[in-house]
Protein backbone atom coordinates (compact mmCIF):
# COMPACT_ATOMS: atom_id res chain seq x y z
CA UNK A 1 0.00 0.00 0.00
CA UNK A 2 3.29 2.08 0.64
CA UNK A 3 3.94 1.85 -2.72
CA UNK A 4 1.22 3.68 -4.12
CA UNK A 5 1.64 6.89 -1.95
CA UNK A 6 4.05 8.65 -4.28
CA UNK A 7 2.55 8.47 -7.16
CA UNK A 8 -0.77 9.34 -5.96
CA UNK A 9 0.80 12.64 -4.66
CA UNK A 10 3.06 13.13 -7.36
CA UNK A 11 -1.01 12.83 -9.68
CA UNK A 12 -2.44 15.17 -7.08
CA UNK A 13 0.61 17.67 -7.86
CA UNK A 14 -0.31 17.53 -11.81
CA UNK A 15 -3.86 17.61 -11.20
CA UNK A 16 -3.85 20.80 -8.93
CA UNK A 17 -1.13 22.54 -10.80
CA UNK A 18 -3.61 21.71 -14.35
CA UNK A 19 -6.34 23.21 -12.53
CA UNK A 20 -4.14 26.58 -11.44
CA UNK A 21 -3.51 26.88 -15.18
CA UNK A 22 -6.33 26.44 -16.22
CA UNK A 23 -8.19 28.97 -13.50
CA UNK A 24 -5.40 31.37 -14.36
CA UNK A 25 -6.46 30.90 -18.21
CA UNK A 26 -9.95 31.31 -17.61
CA UNK A 27 -9.42 34.52 -15.68
CA UNK A 28 -7.42 35.96 -18.20
CA UNK A 29 -9.58 35.23 -21.01
CA UNK A 30 -12.33 36.98 -18.75
CA UNK A 31 -10.20 39.72 -18.36
CA UNK A 32 -9.53 40.08 -21.62
CA UNK A 33 -13.27 40.26 -22.99
CA UNK A 34 -14.43 42.27 -20.54
CA UNK A 35 -11.76 45.18 -21.74
CA UNK A 36 -12.63 44.37 -24.97
CA UNK A 37 -15.70 45.45 -24.37
CA UNK A 38 -15.43 48.04 -22.48
CA UNK A 39 -12.58 50.05 -23.55
CA UNK A 40 -10.17 51.69 -21.39
CA UNK A 41 -11.12 55.31 -22.62
CA UNK A 42 -14.59 54.88 -21.09
CA UNK A 43 -13.04 53.37 -18.20
CA UNK A 44 -13.05 54.90 -14.18
CA UNK A 45 -9.18 53.60 -13.92
CA UNK A 46 -8.18 56.07 -16.86
CA UNK A 47 -8.02 59.32 -15.34
CA UNK A 48 -4.79 60.73 -16.99
CA UNK A 49 -6.03 60.56 -20.33
CA UNK A 50 -9.05 62.54 -19.73
CA UNK A 51 -6.91 65.19 -17.98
Amino acid sequence: MSAYIPMLALIVMIAFALAVVGLMGLAAWALVRVIRRNPPQSGLWDHRSQR
